[in-house]
């Protein structure tokens, strides 16, 4: 990989109601086919505080995972964030979604 610093293409807030695997999965499609795009860090909270990843952040992930195969662009993680300092879960250090 290149090591030269790239600009962040896209930050993109949702609401709660937005979160449905369908509207995750188009938003990551289009982002996935930004030009030049080499890599990307997927991160969401959960409202509840508790950052342990449901089944459905898994499948999400193995569908970026999969997606970005296919177009060359890496997941490098998918963050889970929850209430309170260093309160959060990388889903690829737990292996979910990335096998």
């Amino acid at each position: 990989m290149n090591d030269t610093p790239r600009p962040v293409y896209r930050i993109t807030d949702l609401a709660v109601e937005e979160c449905r695997r369908e509207r995750l999965e188009r938003l990551g499609a289009q982002t996935l086919t930004t030009p030049e795009l080499l890599a990307i860090i997927v991160v969401h909270n959960h409202p509840s505080g508790v950052p342990t990843p449901s089944p459905d952040d898994a499948v999400v992930t193995r569908a970026i995972v999969q997606a970005g195969k296919l177009l060359d662009v890496d997941l490098l993680d998918h963050l889970i964030i929850g209430h309170g300092k260093d309160n959060w879960i990388p889903m690829k250090e737990r292996g979910l979604g990335f096998a």
